[in-house]
C-alpha cells in the first residue's frame, strides 16, 4: 500500500470516528431534550467542560443513554482517559451519566471459577451472548445455528501455562449469515490440559442441552437453537471424544474395521 493511500485511509478512519461521536452525542442530547426537566450545568462553571459535581450526586442516571455509550466505547476500543473526558463533556451538557467510567462500564471485579484438575475453569455462558447479540439483528429468524471450537493455546515459551478456550459462532438463515463475532463460552487455564474432558465440558454440555431443548426468548419470540458443527484439530478432537490420539494404532474415530500392520520388505 502506497504512502498516499495509507494517509487517505487514516484520514477516512478519523473522519468516520468523528461522525460516530457526533451521532452518539446527538442521540444523547435528544434524550435529554425529551425530558421535561433536563439537568443544566451550574452557572459557576469555570469553563465549558468543567462541572459542579455536587449537582449530580442525587441525579437518576439515564440507563438507555449509559448503555448506548458503554456499547459504543467498547466497540471502538476507546481508552479510559478518553472516555473519562467524554463523560465530563456530556455531563456539562446536561446529560445524566455516571461520574466515573467504572460505574459506566460496570466491569466485574471478580470471576467465578471452579477447579478442573490440574487447573481452573470459568464458564461465561452461551445464553448471555445470544441475549446481547440477537436483539441487534434486523431480520431475526426462528432458528439460529451454533458452531463451536475446542483447542489448546500455549501462552509462553518459558512456562507450561496454557489456555483451553471453548469458542462459539452464531449463524442464521441456514448458515448463510453470521451474527456477531466469535465469542468465548468458557476458558480453562493450567499447566497441563484438563485431565478429564467430562469435567472440562460439563457446564458447556448442560447449558447447550438446555438451549437446544427449550430455545431462547428474544423480543418476545422463541428462537430455536441448533448445533451446526464442532470444529477441532486432530489432537483436540481425540481429547474431547475420549479416543486414541491421531498417531496411535486404530485411532480413526470413524473406521469400524481394524486393519493389520504390515511391514514391506
Amino acid at each position: 500500500m502506497s504512502a498516499d493511500r495509507k494517509l487517505y485511509r487514516q484520514r477516512h478512519l478519523r473522519r468516520k470516528r468523528k461522525l460516530e461521536v457526533a451521532q452518539v452525542f446527538e442521540n444523547l442530547v435528544g434524550a435529554v431534550q425529551s425530558d421535561p426537566e433536563p439537568i443544566r450545568p451550574s452557572d459557576s462553571c469555570e469553563s465549558d467542560v468543567s462541572v459542579n459535581f455536587e449537582l449530580f450526586e442525587e441525579t437518576k442516571i439515564n440507563e438507555s443513554s449509559a448503555d448506548q455509550l458503554k456499547c459504543w466505547s467498547v466497540k471502538h476500543n476507546f481508552t479510559h482517559s478518553a472516555l473519562s473526558d467524554l463523560l465530563i463533556i456530556l455531563r456539562a451538557s446536561g446529560i445524566s451519566l455516571p461520574l466515573d467510567l467504572r460505574n459506566l462500564l460496570k466491569t466485574p471485579k471478580t470471576t467465578l471459577t471452579r477447579l478442573v484438575h490440574p487447573g481452573i475453569y470459568t464458564h461465561i455462558t452461551i445464553k448471555r451472548y445470544l441475549e446481547s447479540v440477537l436483539p441487534l439483528c434486523n431480520n431475526l429468524t426462528d432458528v439460529v445455528y451454533l458452531q463451536f471450537n475446542f483447542d489448546g493455546l500455549p501462552l509462553f515459551h518459558s512456562s507450561a501455562v496454557q489456555f483451553w478456550p471453548i469458542l462459539g459462532k452464531v449463524f442464521q438463515n441456514a448458515i448463510k449469515h453470521d451474527v456477531g463475532d466469535v465469542f468465548t463460552v468458557g476458558l480453562y487455564v493450567g499447566n497441563q490440559k484438563p485431565t478429564s474432558p467430562n469435567d472440562y465440558l460439563s457446564e458447556f454440555v448442560t447449558e447447550l442441552k438446555l438451549l437446544t431443548e427449550t430455545g431462547i426468548i428474544i423480543k418476545n419470540q422463541i428462537i430455536e437453537v441448533k448445533v451446526h458443527i464442532f470444529i477441532c484439530d486432530a489432537a483436540a478432537r481425540a481429547f474431547v471424544t475420549c479416543i486414541k490420539g491421531h498417531s496411535g494404532y486404530h485411532s480413526c474415530g470413524k473406521c469400524e474395521t481394524q486393519g493389520d500392520f504390515c511391514t514391506i520388505e
